[in-house]
């Protein structure tokens, strides 16, 4: 039987990384850029999708391999789009998930190593990738918007305002 330590453990795992993807997406989804947007709909299409295929045993079934493997096509496209650095790391993290479900199954890895790496590379990874992604489009948008000019003071080295 699992112990409290392991309840809390499993609940910032699991429930920490549900709610931070769910937030990083509607962040995404909400506010960002067409790249952004995109791989918030992949990432939490694939969030919502593996809930709904994963076997009761919670071991990779052919749905859930199928649907990693399609969400790994979708960040390798959008990485192949837009080639921001980000992206790119989002599908070698994506990579490293459908390693590790092909892995895991071959030589029947440990229950809690196995949840581990799944939920850094196909949760807090990408989550994190979303995030740095979110943080570069939010300062590319900073960083266009034209400045305020104050009304009737010129800046240093121009002329007076005419009256």
């Amino acid at each position: 039987m699992y112990g409290h330590r392991d309840y809390i453990i499993w609940l910032f795992w699991v429930g920490g990384s549900e709610l931070a993807a769910f937030l990083a997406c509607l962040w995404a989804r909400s506010r960002g850029g067409r790249s952004e947007q995109i791989y918030a709909g992949i990432m939490g299409s694939g969030w919502i999708l593996s809930a709904v295929v994963q076997s009761g045993n919670h071991g990779p079934n052919i749905a859930f391999v199928l649907l990693d493997v399609a969400t790994l096509i979708g960040f390798l496209l959008l990485s192949l789009y837009d080639r921001r650095l980000w992206i790119a790391f989002a599908a070698a993290c994506q990579i490293n998930e459908v390693v590790t479900v092909f892995v895991g199954k071959a030589i029947h890895l440990n229950g809690y190593a196995y949840v581990t790496m799944l939920g850094i590379w196909a949760g807090w990874a990408q989550i994190l990738c979303l995030l740095i992604g979110m943080i570069q489009y939010e300062r590319r948008l900073k960083r266009l918007r034209p400045v305020p000019s104050s009304a009737g003071i010129s800046p240093p080295g121009s002329a007076p305002p005419h009256s």
